[in-house]
Protein backbone atom coordinates (compact mmCIF):
# COMPACT_ATOMS: atom_id res chain seq x y z
CA UNK A 1 0.00 0.00 0.00
CA UNK A 2 0.73 3.21 -0.90
CA UNK A 3 2.46 5.64 2.08
CA UNK A 4 -0.41 7.62 1.73
CA UNK A 5 -2.92 4.77 2.31
CA UNK A 6 -5.23 5.52 -0.63
CA UNK A 7 -4.72 2.51 -2.57
CA UNK A 8 -2.89 2.66 -5.85
CA UNK A 9 -4.91 1.86 -8.72
CA UNK A 10 -3.95 1.36 -12.34
CA UNK A 11 -7.18 1.23 -14.12
CA UNK A 12 -8.16 1.21 -18.40
CA UNK A 13 -7.54 0.66 -21.21
CA UNK A 14 -9.97 4.17 -22.09
CA UNK A 15 -9.97 4.28 -25.75
CA UNK A 16 -13.21 6.78 -26.30
CA UNK A 17 -14.97 9.66 -24.84
CA UNK A 18 -18.30 7.83 -24.58
CA UNK A 19 -17.04 4.88 -22.85
CA UNK A 20 -14.51 6.87 -21.03
CA UNK A 21 -15.06 10.25 -19.82
CA UNK A 22 -18.38 10.04 -17.75
CA UNK A 23 -16.61 6.71 -16.08
CA UNK A 24 -13.26 8.05 -15.44
CA UNK A 25 -14.50 9.22 -11.88
CA UNK A 26 -15.36 6.21 -10.77
CA UNK A 27 -12.23 5.87 -8.99
CA UNK A 28 -11.19 9.42 -7.56
CA UNK A 29 -11.29 7.74 -4.01
CA UNK A 30 -7.85 6.71 -4.63
CA UNK A 31 -4.48 6.70 -5.85
CA UNK A 32 -5.17 6.60 -9.51
CA UNK A 33 -3.81 6.27 -13.02
CA UNK A 34 -5.42 5.83 -16.28
CA UNK A 35 -4.26 4.26 -19.08
CA UNK A 36 -5.59 4.06 -22.70
CA UNK A 37 -5.25 5.74 -26.26
CA UNK A 38 -8.53 8.34 -25.06
CA UNK A 39 -6.99 11.84 -24.76
CA UNK A 40 -8.34 12.19 -21.00
CA UNK A 41 -6.14 8.77 -19.54
CA UNK A 42 -3.29 10.18 -17.64
CA UNK A 43 -0.70 7.76 -19.50
CA UNK A 44 -1.34 7.71 -23.49
CA UNK A 45 -0.75 4.21 -24.32
CA UNK A 46 -2.27 3.92 -28.10
CA UNK A 47 -5.01 0.96 -28.96
CA UNK A 48 -3.53 -1.90 -28.71
CA UNK A 49 -1.03 -1.30 -25.30
CA UNK A 50 1.17 -3.90 -24.16
CA UNK A 51 2.15 -4.00 -20.03
CA UNK A 52 5.68 -3.48 -20.24
CA UNK A 53 5.34 -0.76 -22.12
CA UNK A 54 2.19 1.16 -19.60
CA UNK A 55 4.83 0.29 -16.39
CA UNK A 56 7.95 2.23 -18.23
CA UNK A 57 5.61 5.29 -18.39
CA UNK A 58 4.68 4.73 -14.90
CA UNK A 59 6.16 7.64 -12.57
CA UNK A 60 9.14 6.65 -10.31
CA UNK A 61 8.38 4.60 -7.59
CA UNK A 62 4.77 4.31 -8.22
CA UNK A 63 3.66 0.70 -8.19
CA UNK A 64 -0.04 -0.42 -8.17
CA UNK A 65 -2.02 -2.03 -5.53
CA UNK A 66 -4.67 -3.45 -7.67
CA UNK A 67 -5.06 -3.49 -11.62
CA UNK A 68 -8.03 -2.76 -12.86
CA UNK A 69 -8.94 -4.07 -16.84
CA UNK A 70 -11.56 -1.97 -17.19
CA UNK A 71 -14.76 -3.34 -19.29
CA UNK A 72 -12.67 -5.02 -22.01
CA UNK A 73 -15.97 -5.65 -23.48
CA UNK A 74 -15.65 -2.55 -24.93
CA UNK A 75 -11.80 -2.45 -24.86
CA UNK A 76 -8.58 -4.59 -25.21
CA UNK A 77 -6.58 -6.79 -23.26
CA UNK A 78 -2.85 -5.49 -22.64
CA UNK A 79 -0.33 -7.99 -24.16
CA UNK A 80 1.45 -9.66 -21.25
CA UNK A 81 -1.38 -8.70 -18.43
CA UNK A 82 -1.14 -12.40 -17.53
CA UNK A 83 2.63 -11.89 -16.04
CA UNK A 84 1.74 -8.30 -14.14
CA UNK A 85 3.71 -9.10 -10.94
CA UNK A 86 1.16 -6.90 -9.17
CA UNK A 87 -2.91 -8.44 -8.47
CA UNK A 88 -5.27 -8.11 -11.04
CA UNK A 89 -8.78 -8.00 -11.52
CA UNK A 90 -11.08 -7.19 -14.89
CA UNK A 91 -14.77 -5.40 -14.05
CA UNK A 92 -16.95 -6.81 -16.91
CA UNK A 93 -20.17 -5.41 -16.96
CA UNK A 94 -22.07 -6.24 -20.74
CA UNK A 95 -20.25 -9.45 -20.90
CA UNK A 96 -22.92 -10.68 -23.30
CA UNK A 97 -22.49 -8.07 -26.04
CA UNK A 98 -18.78 -10.02 -26.32
CA UNK A 99 -19.00 -13.06 -24.41
CA UNK A 100 -15.96 -14.79 -25.65
CA UNK A 101 -14.06 -11.68 -25.45
CA UNK A 102 -14.70 -11.98 -22.16
CA UNK A 103 -13.66 -15.32 -21.48
CA UNK A 104 -10.68 -14.39 -22.47
CA UNK A 105 -10.26 -11.63 -20.35
CA UNK A 106 -11.25 -13.85 -17.60
CA UNK A 107 -8.27 -16.39 -18.10
CA UNK A 108 -5.25 -13.53 -17.55
CA UNK A 109 -6.58 -11.82 -14.20
CA UNK A 110 -6.32 -13.05 -10.25
CA UNK A 111 -10.06 -11.51 -9.80
CA UNK A 112 -13.36 -11.45 -12.15
CA UNK A 113 -15.91 -8.66 -11.14
CA UNK A 114 -19.47 -8.55 -12.98
CA UNK A 115 -23.23 -9.29 -12.21
CA UNK A 116 -24.76 -11.74 -10.41
CA UNK A 117 -26.04 -14.11 -13.84
CA UNK A 118 -22.86 -13.36 -15.01
CA UNK A 119 -21.21 -15.01 -12.08
CA UNK A 120 -23.40 -18.14 -12.78
CA UNK A 121 -22.42 -18.32 -16.24
CA UNK A 122 -18.60 -17.60 -15.83
CA UNK A 123 -18.76 -20.39 -12.56
CA UNK A 124 -20.45 -22.85 -15.13
CA UNK A 125 -17.53 -21.98 -17.70
CA UNK A 126 -14.98 -23.27 -15.00
CA UNK A 127 -13.88 -19.60 -13.66
CA UNK A 128 -14.34 -19.87 -9.88
CA UNK A 129 -12.21 -16.73 -9.08
CA UNK A 130 -15.15 -14.57 -9.86
CA UNK A 131 -17.31 -12.39 -7.44
CA UNK A 132 -20.94 -10.16 -8.37
CA UNK A 133 -20.23 -6.60 -7.24
CA UNK A 134 -22.38 -4.10 -8.97
CA UNK A 135 -19.57 -1.92 -10.86
CA UNK A 136 -22.07 0.69 -12.41
CA UNK A 137 -23.98 3.69 -10.80
CA UNK A 138 -24.76 7.09 -11.69
CA UNK A 139 -22.91 10.63 -12.13
CA UNK A 140 -24.03 13.26 -9.93
CA UNK A 141 -22.88 16.14 -12.43
CA UNK A 142 -25.29 14.87 -15.27
CA UNK A 143 -27.30 11.95 -14.30
CA UNK A 144 -30.71 13.83 -12.86
CA UNK A 145 -29.81 17.15 -13.32
CA UNK A 146 -32.35 17.77 -15.49
CA UNK A 147 -35.45 16.33 -13.82
CA UNK A 148 -39.08 18.63 -14.04
CA UNK A 149 -40.82 18.93 -11.44
CA UNK A 150 -43.66 15.82 -11.56
CA UNK A 151 -46.48 18.31 -12.70
CA UNK A 152 -44.34 19.52 -16.03
CA UNK A 153 -43.09 16.39 -17.09
CA UNK A 154 -44.56 15.94 -20.94
CA UNK A 155 -43.66 12.52 -21.66
CA UNK A 156 -45.95 9.71 -20.19
CA UNK A 157 -43.65 6.65 -21.10
CA UNK A 158 -40.17 6.80 -22.49
CA UNK A 159 -38.35 3.67 -23.23
CA UNK A 160 -34.70 4.80 -24.71
CA UNK A 161 -32.81 2.17 -24.62
CA UNK A 162 -31.10 0.33 -27.67
CA UNK A 163 -33.49 -0.84 -30.25
CA UNK A 164 -31.24 -3.97 -31.66
CA UNK A 165 -34.04 -7.20 -31.28
CA UNK A 166 -30.77 -9.58 -31.98
CA UNK A 167 -29.70 -8.20 -28.58
CA UNK A 168 -33.01 -7.35 -26.99
CA UNK A 169 -35.42 -9.88 -27.63
CA UNK A 170 -37.48 -9.23 -25.10
CA UNK A 171 -37.26 -5.58 -24.99
CA UNK A 172 -38.37 -5.22 -28.66
CA UNK A 173 -41.31 -7.60 -27.48
CA UNK A 174 -42.46 -5.41 -24.53
CA UNK A 175 -42.09 -2.38 -26.54
CA UNK A 176 -44.35 -4.01 -29.32
CA UNK A 177 -47.23 -4.47 -26.72
CA UNK A 178 -46.75 -0.88 -25.39
CA UNK A 179 -47.28 0.01 -29.12
CA UNK A 180 -51.40 -1.01 -28.27
CA UNK A 181 -51.40 1.83 -25.62
CA UNK A 182 -54.16 4.19 -26.74
CA UNK A 183 -53.11 7.57 -28.58
CA UNK A 184 -53.66 9.40 -25.91
CA UNK A 185 -50.71 8.28 -24.18
CA UNK A 186 -47.65 10.28 -24.90
CA UNK A 187 -45.19 6.70 -25.82
CA UNK A 188 -41.55 7.78 -27.12
CA UNK A 189 -39.12 5.19 -28.21
CA UNK A 190 -35.50 5.95 -28.74
CA UNK A 191 -32.26 4.75 -30.44
CA UNK A 192 -29.36 6.08 -29.37
CA UNK A 193 -28.95 9.21 -28.38
CA UNK A 194 -26.33 11.70 -26.67
CA UNK A 195 -26.58 11.32 -22.54
CA UNK A 196 -27.66 15.13 -21.79
CA UNK A 197 -30.28 14.33 -24.57
CA UNK A 198 -30.76 10.93 -22.51
CA UNK A 199 -31.16 12.73 -19.34
CA UNK A 200 -33.36 15.43 -20.79
CA UNK A 201 -35.48 12.80 -21.88
CA UNK A 202 -35.69 11.09 -18.66
CA UNK A 203 -36.53 14.23 -17.23
CA UNK A 204 -39.61 14.83 -18.88
CA UNK A 205 -40.77 11.73 -18.20
CA UNK A 206 -43.47 10.47 -15.97
CA UNK A 207 -42.51 6.69 -16.49
CA UNK A 208 -39.48 5.46 -17.36
CA UNK A 209 -39.14 1.28 -19.14
CA UNK A 210 -36.68 -0.55 -18.69
CA UNK A 211 -36.30 -4.42 -19.97
CA UNK A 212 -33.13 -4.94 -18.99
CA UNK A 213 -31.27 -8.05 -21.10
CA UNK A 214 -29.93 -10.69 -18.75
CA UNK A 215 -31.96 -9.69 -15.63
CA UNK A 216 -29.16 -7.31 -13.37
CA UNK A 217 -29.10 -3.70 -12.06
CA UNK A 218 -28.12 -2.11 -15.65
CA UNK A 219 -26.93 1.81 -15.82
CA UNK A 220 -30.82 2.93 -16.45
CA UNK A 221 -31.64 1.65 -12.76
CA UNK A 222 -29.58 4.28 -11.40
CA UNK A 223 -29.83 7.11 -14.18
CA UNK A 224 -33.38 6.57 -14.47
CA UNK A 225 -33.93 6.86 -10.45
CA UNK A 226 -31.68 9.78 -10.11
CA UNK A 227 -33.70 11.70 -12.76
CA UNK A 228 -37.15 11.29 -10.63
CA UNK A 229 -39.25 9.64 -13.38
CA UNK A 230 -40.82 6.44 -12.06
CA UNK A 231 -39.09 3.45 -12.96
CA UNK A 232 -40.83 0.33 -14.53
CA UNK A 233 -38.41 -3.01 -14.58
CA UNK A 234 -39.30 -6.64 -15.43
CA UNK A 235 -40.31 -8.75 -12.63
CA UNK A 236 -37.89 -11.34 -13.43
CA UNK A 237 -34.74 -9.02 -12.46
CA UNK A 238 -32.62 -11.24 -10.49
CA UNK A 239 -31.51 -7.98 -8.47
CA UNK A 240 -33.93 -5.22 -8.56
CA UNK A 241 -35.65 -6.40 -4.80
CA UNK A 242 -32.26 -6.23 -3.42
CA UNK A 243 -32.42 -2.47 -3.77
CA UNK A 244 -36.19 -1.35 -4.45
CA UNK A 245 -39.70 -2.47 -3.38
CA UNK A 246 -42.31 -3.24 -6.00
CA UNK A 247 -45.51 -0.74 -5.53
CA UNK A 248 -43.19 1.84 -3.33
CA UNK A 249 -40.05 2.36 -4.99
CA UNK A 250 -40.55 0.65 -8.52
CA UNK A 251 -42.75 -1.00 -10.26
CA UNK A 252 -42.02 -4.38 -11.56
CA UNK A 253 -43.97 -5.90 -14.84
CA UNK A 254 -44.25 -8.12 -17.53
CA UNK A 255 -45.22 -8.47 -20.79
CA UNK A 256 -48.83 -9.58 -20.08
CA UNK A 257 -49.47 -6.59 -17.17
CA UNK A 258 -47.08 -3.96 -18.70
CA UNK A 259 -50.03 -2.14 -20.27
CA UNK A 260 -52.50 -2.10 -17.44
CA UNK A 261 -49.80 -1.27 -15.11
CA UNK A 262 -48.48 2.06 -17.08
CA UNK A 263 -52.42 3.08 -17.39
CA UNK A 264 -52.91 2.17 -13.87
CA UNK A 265 -50.03 4.65 -12.56
CA UNK A 266 -50.31 7.59 -15.51
CA UNK A 267 -53.67 7.96 -13.55
CA UNK A 268 -53.49 8.02 -10.41
CA UNK A 269 -50.06 10.47 -10.52
CA UNK A 270 -49.90 10.70 -6.34
CA UNK A 271 -48.88 7.40 -6.43
CA UNK A 272 -46.25 7.19 -8.88
CA UNK A 273 -44.28 10.32 -7.87
CA UNK A 274 -44.45 8.66 -4.60
CA UNK A 275 -42.62 5.66 -6.59
CA UNK A 276 -40.50 8.18 -8.30
CA UNK A 277 -39.51 10.09 -5.39
CA UNK A 278 -38.43 6.96 -3.19
CA UNK A 279 -37.22 5.52 -5.75
CA UNK A 280 -34.44 8.61 -6.31
CA UNK A 281 -34.10 8.63 -2.20
CA UNK A 282 -33.44 5.07 -2.20
CA UNK A 283 -30.58 4.86 -4.91
CA UNK A 284 -29.06 8.04 -4.53
CA UNK A 285 -26.34 6.51 -2.77
CA UNK A 286 -25.08 3.97 -5.67
CA UNK A 287 -22.79 6.65 -7.83
CA UNK A 288 -19.94 5.24 -9.54
CA UNK A 289 -17.25 6.23 -7.31
CA UNK A 290 -19.31 4.80 -4.09
CA UNK A 291 -19.82 1.42 -6.30
CA UNK A 292 -16.25 1.40 -7.42
CA UNK A 293 -14.58 2.24 -3.84
CA UNK A 294 -17.08 -0.93 -2.31
CA UNK A 295 -15.70 -2.97 -4.98
CA UNK A 296 -12.02 -1.90 -4.37
CA UNK A 297 -12.35 -2.16 -0.55
CA UNK A 298 -13.71 -5.85 -0.97
CA UNK A 299 -11.25 -7.13 -3.80
CA UNK A 300 -8.41 -5.98 -1.15
CA UNK A 301 -9.62 -6.83 2.14
CA UNK A 302 -9.54 -10.77 0.41
CA UNK A 303 -5.63 -10.41 0.72
CA UNK A 304 -4.72 -10.99 -3.50
CA UNK A 305 -1.82 -11.57 -4.09
CA UNK A 306 -1.11 -11.70 -7.93
CA UNK A 307 -0.66 -14.90 -9.44
CA UNK A 308 -4.12 -16.59 -9.09
CA UNK A 309 -4.73 -16.57 -12.88
CA UNK A 310 -6.24 -19.63 -15.01
CA UNK A 311 -4.12 -18.86 -17.43
CA UNK A 312 -1.52 -20.94 -15.91
CA UNK A 313 -3.76 -23.83 -16.92
CA UNK A 314 -2.80 -22.69 -20.66
CA UNK A 315 0.15 -23.27 -22.88
CA UNK A 316 2.00 -20.53 -24.15
CA UNK A 317 0.71 -21.07 -27.50
CA UNK A 318 -2.71 -20.78 -26.43
CA UNK A 319 -1.88 -17.99 -24.76
CA UNK A 320 -0.64 -16.30 -27.60
CA UNK A 321 -3.61 -17.65 -29.87
CA UNK A 322 -6.49 -16.36 -27.29
CA UNK A 323 -4.95 -12.76 -27.76
CA UNK A 324 -4.59 -12.47 -30.81
CA UNK A 325 -7.81 -13.79 -31.18
CA UNK A 326 -9.40 -11.14 -28.91
CA UNK A 327 -7.17 -8.35 -30.70
CA UNK A 328 -8.50 -9.61 -34.34
CA UNK A 329 -12.05 -9.75 -33.45
CA UNK A 330 -12.86 -6.54 -31.19
CA UNK A 331 -13.38 -3.34 -32.86
CA UNK A 332 -11.14 -1.53 -30.43
CA UNK A 333 -8.36 -3.29 -32.07
CA UNK A 334 -5.24 -2.23 -33.87
CA UNK A 335 -5.20 -4.74 -36.63
CA UNK A 336 -2.45 -4.46 -38.12
CA UNK A 337 -0.30 -4.49 -35.00
CA UNK A 338 -1.17 -8.30 -35.09
CA UNK A 339 0.58 -9.42 -37.82
CA UNK A 340 4.18 -9.89 -35.90
CA UNK A 341 2.02 -11.29 -33.10
CA UNK A 342 1.04 -13.82 -35.33
CA UNK A 343 3.93 -14.28 -36.88
CA UNK A 344 5.16 -15.55 -33.15
CA UNK A 345 2.67 -18.17 -33.84
CA UNK A 346 4.42 -19.82 -36.62
CA UNK A 347 3.38 -22.10 -39.10
CA UNK A 348 0.46 -24.21 -37.79
CA UNK A 349 -3.40 -23.80 -39.00
CA UNK A 350 -5.09 -21.90 -36.43
CA UNK A 351 -2.15 -19.22 -36.67
CA UNK A 352 -2.41 -19.32 -40.48
CA UNK A 353 -6.14 -18.68 -40.43
CA UNK A 354 -5.28 -15.43 -37.74
CA UNK A 355 -3.23 -14.24 -40.20
CA UNK A 356 -4.90 -14.40 -43.31
CA UNK A 357 -8.07 -13.00 -41.45
CA UNK A 358 -5.71 -9.85 -40.13
CA UNK A 359 -4.18 -9.52 -44.04
CA UNK A 360 -7.89 -9.07 -44.99
CA UNK A 361 -9.10 -6.96 -42.24
CA UNK A 362 -6.21 -4.70 -42.95
CA UNK A 363 -7.31 -4.17 -46.08
CA UNK A 364 -11.17 -3.77 -45.31
CA UNK A 365 -9.83 -1.31 -42.53
CA UNK A 366 -7.66 0.69 -45.45
CA UNK A 367 -10.71 0.76 -47.84
CA UNK A 368 -7.92 -0.86 -50.31
CA UNK A 369 -9.53 -1.88 -53.83
CA UNK A 370 -9.87 -5.06 -55.11
CA UNK A 371 -9.29 -7.05 -51.57
CA UNK A 372 -10.16 -10.38 -52.70
CA UNK A 373 -8.05 -9.95 -56.32
CA UNK A 374 -5.04 -10.84 -53.92
CA UNK A 375 -4.13 -13.98 -54.45
CA UNK A 376 -2.07 -14.20 -50.95
CA UNK A 377 -5.03 -13.73 -48.71
CA UNK A 378 -7.10 -16.43 -50.72
CA UNK A 379 -4.02 -18.79 -50.63
CA UNK A 380 -3.42 -18.18 -46.67
CA UNK A 381 -7.57 -18.99 -46.47
CA UNK A 382 -7.09 -22.47 -48.77
CA UNK A 383 -4.00 -23.48 -47.56
CA UNK A 384 -5.04 -23.51 -43.59
CA UNK A 385 -8.83 -25.14 -44.38
CA UNK A 386 -6.55 -28.35 -45.77
CA UNK A 387 -4.16 -28.45 -43.83
CA UNK A 388 -6.79 -28.60 -40.81
CA UNK A 389 -9.30 -31.43 -42.37
CA UNK A 390 -11.11 -31.43 -39.07
CA UNK A 391 -10.94 -27.88 -37.91
CA UNK A 392 -14.34 -26.35 -38.68
CA UNK A 393 -13.28 -22.84 -37.85
CA UNK A 394 -11.46 -23.08 -41.51
CA UNK A 395 -13.41 -24.48 -43.21
CA UNK A 396 -15.96 -22.22 -41.91
CA UNK A 397 -14.36 -19.30 -43.18
CA UNK A 398 -13.14 -20.71 -46.05
CA UNK A 399 -16.38 -21.23 -47.74
CA UNK A 400 -17.47 -17.94 -47.21
CA UNK A 401 -15.07 -16.64 -48.81
CA UNK A 402 -15.03 -19.06 -51.94
CA UNK A 403 -18.61 -19.27 -52.38
CA UNK A 404 -18.34 -15.32 -52.55
CA UNK A 405 -15.17 -14.75 -54.16
CA UNK A 406 -14.55 -18.06 -56.23
CA UNK A 407 -15.22 -20.27 -59.27
CA UNK A 408 -18.97 -22.30 -58.35
CA UNK A 409 -17.26 -25.35 -58.31
CA UNK A 410 -14.54 -24.30 -55.26
CA UNK A 411 -17.45 -23.26 -53.55
CA UNK A 412 -19.64 -25.98 -53.64
CA UNK A 413 -16.94 -28.45 -52.72
CA UNK A 414 -16.01 -26.35 -49.61
CA UNK A 415 -19.75 -25.70 -49.02
CA UNK A 416 -20.00 -29.42 -48.61
CA UNK A 417 -17.18 -30.53 -46.84
CA UNK A 418 -18.31 -27.95 -43.88
CA UNK A 419 -21.64 -28.98 -44.06
CA UNK A 420 -20.66 -32.91 -43.99
CA UNK A 421 -18.42 -32.10 -40.99
CA UNK A 422 -21.25 -29.93 -39.07
CA UNK A 423 -23.35 -32.95 -40.09
CA UNK A 424 -20.94 -35.51 -38.14
CA UNK A 425 -21.17 -33.93 -34.71
CA UNK A 426 -17.87 -32.37 -35.27
CA UNK A 427 -16.32 -30.01 -32.40
CA UNK A 428 -17.62 -26.55 -32.43
CA UNK A 429 -14.67 -24.38 -31.23
CA UNK A 430 -16.08 -21.41 -29.31
CA UNK A 431 -12.85 -19.10 -28.22
CA UNK A 432 -10.93 -16.26 -29.19
CA UNK A 433 -8.51 -18.29 -30.71
CA UNK A 434 -11.39 -19.78 -33.12
CA UNK A 435 -12.99 -16.84 -34.60
CA UNK A 436 -15.33 -17.03 -36.66
CA UNK A 437 -14.75 -13.79 -38.81
CA UNK A 438 -17.13 -14.13 -41.94
CA UNK A 439 -20.12 -13.87 -39.11
CA UNK A 440 -22.64 -10.57 -39.74
CA UNK A 441 -22.18 -9.02 -36.34
CA UNK A 442 -26.34 -9.45 -35.21
CA UNK A 443 -25.58 -13.48 -36.23
CA UNK A 444 -23.10 -13.02 -33.81
CA UNK A 445 -24.71 -11.49 -31.16
CA UNK A 446 -27.26 -14.58 -31.25
CA UNK A 447 -24.38 -17.09 -31.77
CA UNK A 448 -22.54 -15.91 -28.29
CA UNK A 449 -26.01 -15.45 -26.57
CA UNK A 450 -26.68 -19.27 -27.58
CA UNK A 451 -23.55 -19.92 -26.06
CA UNK A 452 -23.84 -18.75 -22.56
CA UNK A 453 -27.34 -19.88 -22.43
CA UNK A 454 -25.81 -23.24 -22.75
CA UNK A 455 -23.37 -22.69 -20.56
CA UNK A 456 -26.20 -21.44 -18.14
CA UNK A 457 -28.52 -24.66 -18.48
CA UNK A 458 -25.81 -27.09 -18.15
CA UNK A 459 -25.84 -28.11 -22.39
CA UNK A 460 -23.36 -28.69 -24.59
CA UNK A 461 -22.44 -25.50 -26.25
CA UNK A 462 -21.03 -27.73 -29.61
CA UNK A 463 -24.70 -29.36 -29.30
CA UNK A 464 -26.10 -25.40 -28.95
CA UNK A 465 -24.16 -23.88 -31.79
CA UNK A 466 -24.78 -26.66 -34.63
CA UNK A 467 -27.84 -25.55 -35.81
CA UNK A 468 -27.01 -22.20 -35.65
CA UNK A 469 -24.27 -22.92 -38.02
CA UNK A 470 -26.18 -24.78 -40.39
CA UNK A 471 -28.95 -22.72 -40.62
CA UNK A 472 -26.56 -19.97 -42.15
CA UNK A 473 -25.21 -22.52 -44.61
CA UNK A 474 -28.65 -22.72 -45.84
CA UNK A 475 -28.06 -19.20 -47.17
CA UNK A 476 -24.56 -20.12 -48.10
CA UNK A 477 -25.94 -22.56 -50.70
CA UNK A 478 -28.94 -20.00 -51.71
CA UNK A 479 -25.94 -17.28 -52.87
CA UNK A 480 -24.11 -20.24 -54.74
CA UNK A 481 -27.19 -21.32 -56.46
CA UNK A 482 -27.76 -17.69 -57.44
CA UNK A 483 -23.87 -17.30 -58.63
CA UNK A 484 -24.43 -20.31 -60.64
Amino acid sequence: MSATDRPRILVGPFLEPQWSEYMGQAFDDFDTLTFGAWEGSDLRTGLNPVLNDILAVLPEGWTPDLFVLWRPEYGTIPRGLEDAPFPTSAWISDWYLAFSDCLEAAWRVDTLVTGTRGERIYRAAGFDHVIALPMLGYDPRLDGQFGLPHAERDIDVYCGSNPNWKVHAERARVHERMRQLPDSVNLIEGGFVDREEFNRRMGRARIFVNQTVIGEINMKVYEATASGTCLFVEDTNLDIRDYLTDGESVVLFNRDNINGKLLYYLEHEDERARIADAGRERMKPYTYRTNARTIVERLLARGLRSGGRPIVELSARERLEGLAGFGLRHNGGDWLALLPLCAELGPEPRPQLILACAQYAARVLTRAPGVWSDPQILRAFAAVANAAPHYLPAWYCWTKIAVEHLEPGTGARALERTEEMLRSGCPVPFSMADPYLAMEQNRRFIFERTAWEALEAGKSIDDALRPLLLEELVEVRAKLTARS
